[in-house]
């Protein structure tokens, strides 16, 4: 199921609630402007990525992988090396 799809459901839901009870429409409406930022940051991404050609992205995703793998990783040594003056 696409992203718009799913955001169609929850507010067909969301609007099937309020019907049922009032006093729920505060939430209704919070939800309503959640779906509404989230759907506006989803096409801009979509948006964004359409300039870029699929090998790009996934360089891209693969360079920030890595990135965050040496991160962790120094982290972790430091944490052994730590552990290691313990034991």
């Amino acid at each position: 199921m696409s992203r718009f799809a799913l955001l169609a459901c929850l507010a067909v839901g969301c609007s099937a609630i309020a019907h049922q009870n009032p006093a729920r429409s505060d939430l209704v409406l919070s939800a309503q402007a959640r779906e509404t930022s989230l759907e506006a940051t989803w096409s801009a991404e979509l948006d964004s990525q359409d300039k870029k050609s699929p090998v790009k992205r996934v360089v891209l995703l693969l360079e920030q992988m890595r990135a965050e793998l040496t991160a962790e990783a120094s982290k972790e040594a430091e944490m052994y090396d730590k552990m290691v003056c313990w034991c």
